[in-house]
């Protein structure tokens, strides 16, 4: 379990009013963060920390902060959860508009699994192919593209997300038609189509499993995201753990 904060815009939990702040690194110091945050996650008994940052940030603060966290507990788990821009005819994970903040993170390998937001940002395909957000079929097409460009290194390992239901999401998520007033598709043809990427993909080096947004969207649809994808997996993900 891990403990997950951030968020969007100047309601973030993690360095709040940073979109309007013109520093964008915290004053307090990362190895006394990381030691706060090592007793919260040994208190509540969590795995790790997942960094959820949808803001413009210091990328050098998050990766001092990710080595305190390692320094001081040797198994943690390390996440993040990055959305997906386009920018020059290229593809790369951001934290708010254009803002790379996790790369330098990423490179380094230190997040265990990268939770991939596929959605939401539906303006742009991938190179070399007619998808964009609104097609299932842009799952297993971007896994694919991000193994080819070195999106993330080995060893760290892409979970793709999709929203559990068209209320997990905007009009620009597979939930919704090509209309200029996009009307919902229904929700289990989508579904469907979604275990479908998920049986291209498991088994394949470097794929780490599926997130969706979130727990009580996919309750009120009656679990109907999760109980679908999960056939996908036989209980089991492509590193051996159980969802």
């Amino acid at each position: 379990m891990q403990l997950s904060f951030g968020g969007e815009g100047d309601y973030n939990t993690f360095f709040k009013n940073s979109l309007s702040a013109t520093i964008l690194r915290p004053a307090v110091e990362p190895h006394v963060v990381a030691e706060k945050l090592v007793e919260f996650i040994n208190e509540h008994h969590m795995d790790g920390i997942d960094f959820d940052l949808e803001i413009n940030f210091d990328s050098d603060y998050l990766v001092e902060l990710i080595e305190e966290l390692k320094q001081q507990k040797k198994d943690i788990c390390i996440t993040s959860a990055p959305q997906v821009n386009e920018g020059y005819g290229k593809l790369y994970f951001i934290s708010h508009n254009h803002d790379q903040i996790f790369n330098a993170a990423i490179e380094k390998g230190y997040f265990d699994y990268i939770f991939a937001q596929l959605y939401n940002t539906a303006h742009y395909k991938i190179p070399g192919t007619n998808f964009d957000q609104k097609d299932p079929e842009f799952i297993s097409a971007f896994f694919d593209y991000a193994i080819a460009n070195n999106l993330f290194p080995v060893g760290t390992l892409l979970v793709t997300g999709e929203p559990a239901g068209k209320d997990g999401g905007g009009v620009g998520t597979i939930y919704y038609d090509r209309q200029e007033k996009p009307q919902p598709i229904n929700a289990q043809e989508v579904w469907d189509k979604v275990e479908e990427q998920i049986e291209i993909l498991k088994g394949k080096p470097g794929f780490g499993g599926v997130m969706t947004w979130s727990i009580d969207v996919d309750k009120a649809e009656n679990w109907g995201f999760s109980k679908t994808v999960f056939k996908a997996f036989d209980a089991q993900n492509a590193t051996g753990k159980h969802l």
